[in-house]
């Protein structure tokens, strides 16, 4: 009964904290969206380099600007001030608009001055002014001035970045999902820690068991590969790697029937694994024993005969009474040189 109840002090306490978390999470998100996503005006205007050249000995210059409502609430009654140097001239204004919606028009015109009024614009929208000037002397001397809505318009900044709302959603959605997978990992950590101990605990018992199945496994791999059914030998020994994977033992002896299947590449690649696992004297035997079979079957004399000696020099008896039995050496036994290992 005390562990129930101190287990629900503990469900209660992690339920008290995640809703904490989650609700100032949830506060900073609306602050944050509020401020964002509030509806105002913001008129900017870009410029552009002036191109200049000549005609007719009069110098010409092309003044571009590009103005937008980058706000989300619409910009009613916008007027557009261009003024220029005295001693220059307007020649030809042209404006456009991304929206053909968008209405405009000149409400006064002199020499270097020109008044531009636009009915509205809303988000997105954009005006595209383009003036041929004469005589531009002083190109800092230009003034532009962009009002509406009680907005005055700013130079836009290119290097600027801007957050996207949509952009903004998607980020304070996946912190939200990270703060609350976050808190789930650590309430459950107890757990898991837990669970992860008991599987722990019934891996190394049924290793323990499989373990005293090993030596029975890897007899009957050796048999069937004697008895020349080297894919049953593989069979069995793959089992025997799999629970035993460091048994030099057995990856010698899959290397081998892996040699008498026709597999030697692979057979190589066990024999690399069996000799680095060589733990004692009788590994070492069973790794030149069986590596003596590869290199007969590659009737490869010179290195067979050198891994048998080594073999028989850490077993003799063991290794002079299977040496005239196994088939891999049925080609060798009228030998003398082989024939010599056999007394």
């Amino acid at each position: 009964m005390t562990k129930e109840k101190a287990s629900q002090e503990i469900n209660w306490k992690q339920i008290v904290i995640t809703s904490i978390i989650t609700g100032l999470v949830s506060l900073a998100v609306a602050i944050v969206v509020f401020f964002y996503t509030t509806e105002k005006t913001e008129l900017t205007y870009e410029e552009f380099p002036i191109s200049t050249f000549q005609s007719n000995e009069t110098e010409l210059s092309i003044v571009n600007y590009t103005i937008k409502n980058r706000g989300q609430k619409k910009a009613e009654n916008v007027k557009l001030y261009i003024e220029l140097p005295p001693t220059s001239r307007i020649k030809e204004p042209k404006i456009e608009s991304n929206n053909p919606l968008v209405e405009f028009n000149i409400v006064k015109q002199e020499k270097n001055l020109i008044i531009y009024q636009v009915n509205s614009l809303y988000q997105f929208d954009n005006l595209n002014l383009s003036l041929l000037v004469e005589n531009l002397t002083n190109k800092n001397d230009i003034k532009i001035e962009v009002r509406g809505n009680n907005s005055v318009g700013t130079l836009n900044d290119n290097n600027e970045k801007n957050i996207s709302p949509v952009v903004l959603y998607i980020t304070l959605v996946l912190v939200i999902i990270f703060i609350i997978l976050l808190i789930v990992l650590i309430s459950t950590a107890r757990k898991a820690t837990k669970a992860f101990k008991f599987f722990r605990k019934r891996l190394n018992e049924e290793s323990e068991i499989e373990d005293r199945k090993v030596a029975d496994i890897l007899t009957q791999g050796v048999d069937y590969c004697d008895m020349g059914m080297s894919e049953e030998s593989m069979k069995v020994l793959l089992k025997g790697k799999y629970l035993h994977p460091e048994s030099s033992a057995i990856h010698s002896n899959l290397a081998r029937a892996y040699a008498r299947n026709g597999q030697m590449e692979k057979a190589i690649i066990e024999y690399n694994i069996a000799e680095k696992l060589i733990k004692g004297e009788t590994d070492e035997m069973i790794f030149n024993y069986t590596k003596a079979h590869y290199f007969a079957l590659n009737n490869d004399k010179e290195s067979m005969i050198r891994h048998l000696k080594k073999a028989k020099d850490i077993d003799k008896e063991r290794v002079t009474e299977k040496i005239m039995l196994d088939d891999e050496f049925g080609s060798y036994k009228n030998d003398d040189e082989f024939l010599a290992l056999n007394e």
